[in-house]
């Protein structure tokens, strides 16, 4: 007889140790630092993937890892929209989210351009006269870079998403608050909300997750994909 089948390992539990094997191997990966600034960045680590997990968990979401390549905002949106059913699989990529997001904000540029600073800055001397924010040729300038390039989306692209295809964003990170919403009844840029509160709002709703530790890559973004039951 063969040794005994171990109890199968839950979704969440493969993930955990993954994301262990990672953290230790960039530990590894740094030069010698100061003892305490190692021991500060686990503990910020251990803070952030406790909040995220127990969110997930009164949510009844799991993370589904997305890759760290740069499209990660838009490639967790589009698994979102995926699983929802809201988009066919072979437009469910980084790719058309940075079409769609850069195409609703070029339509609505007055939604937009008074949260962006300029791109010159906002010291420089160009900026003194619209007050450091972009200029109209800026914004379109700024709008192709997001949908031919890899550069990183955040707040506004999100937005952009949410108010494309008619449904709140919710993103889950260590916080406060610990969770930031957009869209759908709170149609601005920052909502604050619970778990319990995204919970009530039901299964129409995107949910991702926004990680600043946990990769030791900086910032990242996952899809929150319903939780599978454990065989």
């Amino acid at each position: 007889m063969g040794a005994p089948r171990g109890k199968k390992k839950s979704s969440k539990q493969r993930f955990a140790e993954r994301q262990a094997r990672k953290q230790h191997a960039f530990l590894n990966s740094l030069p010698p630092v100061d003892p305490s600034w190692t021991a500060s960045l686990r503990q910020e680590r251990d803070d952030e993937i406790q909040v995220i997990t127990e969110a997930c968990d009164v949510l009844g979401r799991e993370i589904y890892e997305i890759a760290p390549d740069g499209h990660c905002m838009f490639n967790a949106i589009a698994d979102q929209l995926l699983c929802l059913g809201m988009l066919s699989k072979d437009k469910a990529d980084a790719k058309h989210m940075r079409h769609e997001a850069s195409s609703y904000m070029l339509k609505h540029p007055d939604d937009f351009m008074p949260f962006l600073p300029s791109i010159t800055g906002e010291d420089s001397e160009d900026a003194t006269s619209h007050d450091g924010l972009m200029t109209s040729s800026e914004f379109k300038k700024y709008c192709k870079l997001v949908a031919e390039t890899g550069e990183w989306g955040g707040e506004p692209e999100i937005q952009a998403l949410s108010r494309r295809f008619e449904i709140p964003v919710h993103v889950v990170q260590r916080g406060p608050p610990t969770i930031v919403s957009h869209g759908g009844n709170d149609d601005s840029f920052g909502g604050a909300l619970t778990a319990e509160k995204s919970a009530a709002q039901g299964d129409r709703v995107i949910r991702i997750s926004y990680h600043r530790r946990m990769y030791g890559l900086g910032e990242h973004y996952n899809s929150l994909r319903k939780t599978e039951p454990v065989a």
